[in-house]
């Protein structure tokens, strides 16, 4: 296999095995079973991982479009010009599988309410801050995002008030890559909410230096995203083997595997690992 068609991130690569292991519905519950999933993955081969990751880098390509258009944008980030770019994207054709694109902003606990009152004024009268639990922390803000009809509840939620989704958010600011988070409930869904996940790109001010992670952190004005469903993620794609089986919650998992990228707990320095590294089993694509 060429170099052209490896998994260009660590997110893509992570995302798309955990997904081979989903999709055959394997239930990987100790050590003792990694020789069978190992065998799952071998069965499917490269042509799977390839078709998940290539359509987990078209979500990339969607994030690093719109993250284009924040970083333009400077100091005018409207409602309206969003919308008047989603609206531009045919994003059922170009992103099959994502339930949506996004923007979230960093907001100092100081000026959260002159951000709510901004953005209250630009077109959303109900714009509040909502918090899965409470934190004296920096808000990670939902300002916009797209399409509404899926996703308008998750408007004003502060993802920094969830400590893993904070944890991914932080990782991406500071390496400046995609990162997925753990399951989510975001993702507002009919299907198990431990199914959703967020894929998270940072967003930096323009001229500003990027060369450390200390730069990152100062010239990061928040991240587009994408709420992904696994189901929906992988529909269409006539990959068989068995159905969706759910990700877990937190842990390493008692129905499927653990789709998690960034996990700073678990791995502290680094908070990330490839996903064979954390199963003990082996991509097709390792070469």
């Amino acid at each position: 296999m060429t170099s052209t068609r490896r998994p260009r991130g660590l997110a893509f690569a992570t995302f798309a095995i955990g997904l081979v292991l989903a999709v055959v519905g394997w239930n990987l519950q100790a050590r003792s079973n990694q020789s069978k999933a190992q065998q799952r993955i071998d069965a499917l081969g490269d042509k799977a991982v390839e078709a998940l990751v290539h359509r987990v880098t078209q979500y990339e390509y969607g994030l690093l479009g719109l993250r284009g258009w924040a970083a333009a944008s400077g100091d005018q980030l409207l409602q309206a010009k969003f919308f008047s770019y989603t609206f531009s994207r045919d994003y059922d054709r170009e992103f099959p599988g994502a339930r949506g694109f996004g923007l979230i902003r960093r907001v100092a606990k100081a000026d959260e309410a002159r951000f709510v009152k901004a953005a209250q004024a630009d077109g959303w009268p109900s714009f509040r801050v909502k918090q899965l639990a409470p934190h004296e922390g920096e808000r990670f803000l939902i300002q916009f995002v797209s399409p509404m009809a899926l996703n308008a509840n998750d408007i004003g939620l502060d993802i920094a008030s969830d400590p893993d989704l904070r944890a991914a958010a932080e990782s991406s600011m500071r390496t400046g890559k995609a990162t997925l988070t753990g399951s989510t409930s975001l993702a507002n869904t009919s299907k198990a909410s431990n199914q959703a996940f967020l894929l998270l790109l940072p967003v930096y001010r323009a001229g500003m230096p990027l060369t450390n992670k200390t730069d990152r952190e100062l010239a990061c004005i928040g991240w587009t995203y994408a709420p992904l469903v696994l189901g929906e993620v992988v529909s269409g794609m006539g990959l068989g083997g068995g159905a969706v089986a759910q990700a877990p919650g937190p842990g390493y998992p008692a129905a499927g595997p653990s789709l998690r990228v960034c996990e700073p707990r678990r791995h502290p320095p680094r908070g990330c690992a490839p996903c064979g590294q954390l199963l003990g089993v082996r991509s097709p694509m390792a070469g």
